[in-house]
């Protein structure tokens, strides 16, 4: 079957909720896995029958393919005992004249065997995602936006109902009469963004030192004189694209080296967005975050087991995924490039004290970086 000796040409299997590259270049959202064979500038869909319909009149692709339709021929070719998707992939490298494809890192393996087994050869991709998404369109980054939108919304929701709740025994927030629990706000996040056309995917509302926990989600009662962390991240249900803001906020009056952790991530948070330019090298605005965190006395280490400090990357992209290329990281050698859409959100964790996180988006552009986000960066709720 080894019949051609051209560039590998690109093929996709997998599920579009799961997989942005397939999504981008398919234009096509499915519940189920679907097969994408990208061959001399043609993009060839395989869908099923229940799939057929809406994807001739949606799909972003050159030919659309019944699976039904083939199984039966590629029955005939390639024998019994292989899976239906290898017999449809196989079915369209023979008519395509394919012996040599380019798969995702993320490849089904089964799949992978069957395929070698019979022939085909299977290279993964040097990248972790297709390069065509590195650089959004100006549509790409509305929808970007208006994922943004809904983001700050939410956000304001939060901070309202902080702001407005009472405060009991211990310093325990109360709304409505009831202890104000972190799951109780994750379900108001939720809610409102459905209600505004996006998935809240598991929102993080987390006070205390739970916060020193970056992806901790947060559980339990809420307290004031403690910093919580409110970091959303909503994907909307029409575009697919995502929005990603985090602010962090206090309830009362805080102190000193709260107040400090404070100005300290916002004033990296700055120095970030000021770096951010077409032809800044990644690694080196993260280097400068790390240097400003350093000067200021904040060091990073492990201590019993726990990080303290700045031990997470500055950012990273934002769009059909919620973290893709190119990342914010310590030396990162990706050149930023106008169109490039990335999240600004530096933090510092210290258990005793608590954590802080201030994130923006922003887009690339020439001589600097637009934001995507206005939300403000009042902290302090009384």
């Amino acid at each position: 079957m080894k019949t051609e000796n051209e560039a590998l040409v690109r093929l996709f299997h997998d599920n579009p909720e799961n997989a942005p590259d397939l999504l981008y270049l398919s234009g096509f959202m499915a519940p189920d896995a679907l097969t994408l064979l990208e061959v001399r500038g043609t993009k060839v869909l395989a869908v099923s029958p229940l799939e057929y319909g809406r994807a001739v009149k949606t799909a972003k692709v050159d030919r659309i393919v019944d699976t039904a339709s083939i199984l039966p021929a590629a029955k005939a070719s390639f024998g019994d005992g292989l899976s239906p998707e290898s017999l449809i992939i196989l079915s369209l490298c023979k008519e395509y004249g394919v012996g040599r494809v380019e798969v995702p890192r993320v490849f089904p393996v089964a799949l992978a065997d069957e395929l070698r087994r019979k022939g085909l050869e299977l290279h993964p991709s040097a990248s972790a995602q297709v390069n065509e998404r590195l650089l959004k369109s100006e549509s790409e980054v509305e929808h970007i936006r208006d994922a943004v939108r809904i983001t700050e919304d939410a956000l304001a929701m939060v901070r309202e109902r902080l702001g407005a709740a009472s405060v009991g025994k211990d310093g325990v927030l109360y709304w409505g009469g009831e202890v104000l629990t972190a799951e109780r706000v994750h379900v108001w996040v939720e809610t409102l963004c459905l209600e505004k056309g996006a998935v809240a995917h598991h929102p993080i509302v987390a006070g205390g030192d739970q916060a020193c926990d970056p992806h901790e989600r947060g559980s339990g009662p809420l307290r004031a004189g403690e910093l919580i962390i409110v970091d959303l991240f909503p994907r909307s249900k029409s575009s697919h694209y995502w929005g990603d803001l985090t602010r962090t906020f206090f309830k009362g009056k805080p102190g000193m080296e709260q107040r400090k952790l404070v100005d300290a991530v916002r004033s990296a948070q700055l120095i970030a967005l000021d770096r951010i330019a077409d032809g800044v090298v990644a690694g080196d605005v993260h280097a400068e975050v790390e240097s400003h965190f350093n000067s200021l006395g904040y060091r990073s280490e492990v201590s019993g087991g726990t990080y303290t400090g700045f031990f997470h990357g500055t950012g990273h992209g934002l769009g059909l995924d919620i973290h893709e290329a190119p990342r914010l990281g310590r030396n990162v050698p990706v050149v930023l490039r106008s169109g490039m859409v990335v999240t600004v959100e530096p933090g510092l964790y210290y258990p005793g004290v608590g954590g802080c996180r201030i994130e923006d988006d922003v887009v690339v552009r020439a001589g600097g970086c637009e934001l995507l986000s206005h939300f403000d960066y009042d902290w302090i709720l009384d």
